[in-house]
């Protein structure tokens, strides 16, 4: 983790952030902090406007990443942190992720889902990374756990999801691409442990891909969010407005 700080801290040191036309790096999470340390508060990594914000049943464990303590039906909680740069709705534009992922819910219930957020605002208007409980993913096939990897998004009182049947309860490194297109015809897709990222062609065919993705102002909110019975690490958290961007600051 020490190599992608570094790379971090020369970047912002040598480019600086720069308007979203022109950025490349947006900001980069690599939760390098203390063990059971509380993220209320914790200010690390770069590209951040503040620290992480939220209830405080959200630790660190391990040096490994983040983790919501317990279960039991009412555990909805999170905690969330503004971008220094976001992306203007009303312009095309490209967010590109990383992140180290593992989900467990308790199920199955059909309350339960960890994710990662991107929206805006309150995050009334959102996209979702994450698990959820296989009796919620509403799949033909059988699923190969109880907890399985899904995409979904909210806004204009619409919630769509797609899920896939891969588990979601091992450390797995997942890789995104939330474009914005004005019209609210944006697409986010999801590579599950994709062996190559050198470009979207490398790639090849997302894991799963959500149309229909609309904002109405800059999206520039991150967000963990524990619902119900379920509980998610994370780790090493990057984002850019380019692939080649997020390729060099990978740990």
């Amino acid at each position: 983790m020490q190599s992608l700080k570094s790379l971090a801290l020369v970047l912002f040191v040598k480019a600086g952030l720069v308007s979203v036309a022109g950025a490349a790096l947006l900001a980069v999470e690599p939760f390098n902090y203390p063990d059971r340390t509380n993220w209320n508060g914790l200010t690390g990594g770069k590209g951040w406007q503040g620290a992480w914000t939220g209830q405080d049943t959200l630790g660190i464990r391990n040096g490994q990443g983040g983790y919501f303590g317990g279960y039991g039906p009412s555990g909805n909680t999170a905690s969330t942190r503004v971008l220094a740069q976001g992306l203007p709705s009303g312009e095309p534009g490209v967010i590109w992720g990383s992140v180290e992922m593992a989900v467990q819910t308790n199920g199955p219930a059909p309350t339960s889902t960890s994710s990662l957020m991107i929206g805006q605002g309150s995050l009334g208007r959102a996209v979702l990374i994450g698990g959820v409980a296989s009796d919620r993913a509403g799949l033909t096939a059988s699923p190969v756990s109880d907890t399985l990897w899904q995409l979904s998004s909210r806004g204009s009182g619409q919630v769509k999801a797609v899920a896939a049947n891969i588990d979601a309860r091992v450390m797995t490194r997942l890789v995104f691409k939330l474009e914005l297109v004005p019209g609210g015809s944006g697409t986010l897709k999801l590579w599950v442990k994709p062996s190559h990222t050198g470009t979207e062609a490398v790639l090849g065919t997302p894991t799963l891909e959500l149309t229909g993705i609309s904002f109405n102002s800059t999206v520039d909110k991150v967000r963990f969010h524990n619902n119900g019975q379920s509980r998610f690490a994370a780790d090493n958290l990057v984002l850019a407005t380019t692939l080649e961007a997020l390729n060099a600051n990978l740990p």
